[in-house]
């Protein structure tokens, strides 16, 4: 990581909510936490911007054609998918690959 990058990551004041996925379950965690912390946008590996966001956001339109037990089980996994990447919120030397792979290494966890 970059000194600019590592001093841009310690400067940036995120909201409490970020430290508390589990009470949100938010779509918009991955761009206003996760990518707000660690760019990585613009990078190879873009997890938040490539994966987290979409993908959550078109469960999360799904979710209501589902039973009540479909969609606690859509709401579980967001919940339980962004908890495993909180981590690397209070980790300023996180890597853009590495909040990748622990994102990816997560889904076996939460599905």
């Amino acid at each position: 990581m970059s000194r600019g990058r590592l001093v841009a990551c310690l400067l940036i004041n995120l909201p409490g909510t970020c430290f508390q996925p589990i009470a949100t379950g938010d779509c918009s965690w991955y761009t206003d936490c996760l990518e707000a912390r660690h760019p990585c946008k613009d990078l190879k590996h873009s997890y938040a911007t490539t994966h987290g966001q979409p993908y959550c956001d078109i469960f999360k339109g799904v979710e209501k054609n589902f039973s009540k037990a479909g969609q606690r089980f859509f709401q579980y996994v967001r919940r339980c998918l962004q908890i495993e990447l909180e981590p690397s919120l209070h980790d300023p030397k996180a890597t853009c690959e590495v909040i990748e792979d622990t994102a990816i290494d997560s889904h076996s966890e939460c599905f």
